[in-house]
């Protein structure tokens, strides 16, 4: 059994090694940034490189417009015969929602980050609208109704809880900038790694008053919009953790206590490596703190 922080403590130790990997690509996209923004060193003294600077201007003037000119065109073909009436339905109603989340402004962005960085990378997925319910459960069985408060309830038959459920999903399609983006750095590249991570800074009440998040009780504010600097969870007695582990996940805060907003990590551990098992799981920690804020089966 592994236990909670020992999950935290692998996959910042991952997180860590993978920043560092980072670092040595940040200068060039740093360079090709300005390029972006049209300021090019005017000799080799200057860290200059013609060839480069040339290459570069041309991609982004010519390939990117004629790859994101248009949304693209949706094919949909029925795998099964039953199920040809359905195809144009999805040609449809994919074509629909390409449009409704701004496929083609993403796409553009992304191609840019593909040429200015060594990858570009986007996320498809839903956005789920909760409302807080009076449910209607049935002891015999357990059937769960909504109860609308229009009928008498008889509670020896039924129990009346409050519970939050999903009432609707909305597609979602964003892209992750490379400079929040880590991957195994002894991976080729993130399409061949056991796992992939998020760095995400989210403001800490709205961490904490997130229904999918657990163990938030500790959690504090490490990230700000205006630096990267951060601070660790106060001391917590039943961690157990060595002296090289405590040297990972430190005991007392630093940093700047005014900060409001905390950095969290979504981690895709593809391969099952973090419980050793081979299942793919999403986890969520904050950067330095010692809770596994969330731990789900992924996909």
């Amino acid at each position: 059994m592994v236990r909670e922080v020992d999950v935290v403590l692998r996959i910042q130790k991952l997180v860590d090694s993978a920043r560092r990997g980072r670092e040595t690509h940040e200068k060039d996209w740093a360079t090709n940034i300005e390029y972006l923004r049209g300021k090019f060193p005017r000799t080799a003294d200057d860290g200059g490189d013609n060839i480069h600077v040339n290459m570069f201007w041309a991609t982004m003037r010519v390939m990117v417009p004629a790859v994101y000119f248009k949304n693209p065109d949706i094919l949909a073909e029925a795998m099964r015969p039953q199920d040809e009436a359905l195809a144009p339905v999805v040609e449809a109603a994919t074509q629909f929602w390409i449009d409704r989340i701004g496929t083609k402004r993403l796409v553009q962005k992304a191609i840019v980050d593909a040429n200015a960085c060594p990858w570009a990378i986007a996320k498809v997925g839903y956005v789920t609208e909760d409302r807080e319910v009076t449910a209607k459960i049935r002891k015999a069985d357990g059937r769960v109704d909504i109860y609308d408060g229009t009928e008498q309830v008889d509670l020896t038959d039924f129990a009346l809880e409050q519970r939050v459920i999903p009432v609707g999903k909305r597609p979602i399609l964003t892209k992750v900038s490379p400079s929040c983006f880590l991957f195994d750095p002894n991976a080729e590249d993130p399409e061949s790694s056991e796992w992939m991570a998020e760095e995400i800074d989210r403001r800490l009440a709205a961490v904490k008053a997130d229904r999918k998040y657990t163990n938030t009780d500790r959690l504090f504010a490490n990230a700000s919009t205006a630096t990267t600097r951060q601070f660790n969870s106060p001391e917590d007695p039943t961690a157990g953790l060595d002296e090289e582990e405590r040297s990972i996940l430190p005991d007392e805060p630093r940093g700047d206590v005014s900060m409001d907003f905390v950095r969290l990590i979504e981690f895709w551990d593809r391969s099952g490596i973090i419980r050793e098992d081979g299942e793919p799981r999403l986890y969520v920690i904050a950067d330095r703190q010692r809770q596994l804020l969330r731990d789900d089966p992924w996909p």
